[in-house]
């Protein structure tokens, strides 16, 4: 089965945030963690907190609203594979849901905005 150009665009989208991520210290934990009825793009560590990183790719520059691009189905999608996860590895510490953005720009290949803890369970 051959990607489609959007399935492609999100890969190297991924692929770039992973890099980010990697560049400013949080260790990779798992990519496209899967359960019945979700997808967490990266789950990372960041010292003691575990991030829960949703990735969109734009083929132009974004600038709208952020937490826009998050309906509140995904939200949900997220929220429940964050639980799987939580319990599958019995996390007890803290977590949050980021939200990463990658889009081409003038001065370099891509840029990244990484918006920490874009929502939390309680905005759904």
């Amino acid at each position: 089965m051959t990607k489609t150009d959007k399935q492609i665009i999100g890969s190297i989208g991924e692929h770039i945030a992973n890099q980010y991520l990697l560049d400013n210290g949080l260790e990779i934990i798992a990519t496209n963690y899967k359960t019945q009825n979700s997808e967490i793009d990266i789950i990372a560590k960041e010292n003691e907190t575990i991030a829960f990183v949703e990735v969109k790719t734009r083929k132009t520059l974004y600038d709208g609203i952020y937490a826009d691009l998050l309906s509140t189905k995904k939200m949900t999608a997220l929220c429940n594979g964050a639980l799987s996860w939580i319990k599958e590895n019995n996390w007890e510490g803290e977590f949050r849901f980021d939200l990463i953005i990658v889009y081409p720009s003038k001065d370099s290949i891509y840029t990244v905005n990484h918006q920490p803890s874009i929502f939390s369970p309680r905005d759904i």
